[in-house]
């Protein structure tokens, strides 16, 4: 399991890797031999051992929030903040519908929903690399892998100097298309760029896996070649 997922910081960050994690479990790109290790997000009643938020409240609260955005955003229609804050609170509905096992159908509906913001945000911010991230991501979580590659290369372009980016979207090659040397590519031209400690333990894990996933998979192949003799 990937521990450095854990170590995650900013919620940013937290939602763009957790998206990737979505993508891999909603779509079924990934096979027996890998397992992609999700936090679910803690309450802070769940933080001191007190009794679990019903998800309905919850889900309730989510719409709520959404609804408020909805009418911020009537009245501020070229709000670039305001359509990313929207997708943000339509994305974290929809991470945590999945996650409780709710409607799945709904869950993605929401997810979709999200992406649909954050479009709308970047066609204002066409250069907000970080909104382009988490855009790429929810691409992905909806199994729209062509969409999710597009924005994570327009992301790499406008910001080549960008560790984090490159770490993104090597991630996004490992996982969701299995192209191990991809990953490896962007994941040490991100090391070449001197990241900071966290981030360099980031790509480390992520190299690490990258061939422990490789080997796997040539040794399924093997396996089944021997049984196709």
């Amino acid at each position: 399991m990937l521990q450095w997922l854990r170590r995650v910081k900013s919620k940013r960050s937290f939602r763009i890797l957790a998206m990737i994690g979505v993508a891999i479990l909603s779509v079924g790109l990934i096979g027996s031999f890998a397992i992609w290790s999700i936090p679910q997000f803690s309450t802070s009643s769940q933080a001191n051992n007190q009794t679990p938020v019903d998800p309905s409240v919850q889900y309730e609260e989510m719409e709520n929030r959404i609804s408020e955005l909805e009418a911020s955003l009537s009245e501020n229609k070229e709000d670039p903040k305001v359509l990313e804050k929207l997708g943000n609170a339509y994305y974290d509905l929809g991470f945590q519908m999945f996650m409780d096992g709710a409607d799945s159908a709904l869950a993605l509906a929401k997810l979709n929903s999200a992406l649909e913001n954050y479009e709308a945000a970047l066609e204002l911010d066409p250069e907000n690399v970080p909104l382009m991230l988490q855009a790429a991501s929810t691409a992905a979580s909806i199994g729209n892998t062509e969409k999710g590659e597009e924005l994570y290369k327009q992301a790499v372009e406008l910001e080549p100097d960008s560790a984090e980016a490159k770490m993104y979207y090597g991630n996004f090659l490992l996982y969701a298309k299995s192209d191990f040397q991809g990953a490896r590519e962007q994941l040490e031209k991100a090391l070449e760029l001197n990241p900071e400690e966290d981030i360099k333990s980031s790509i480390d894990a992520l190299l690490e896996q990258a061939d422990q996933l490789e080997a796997a998979q040539k040794e399924a192949d093997s396996e089944k070649d021997k049984g196709e003799e």
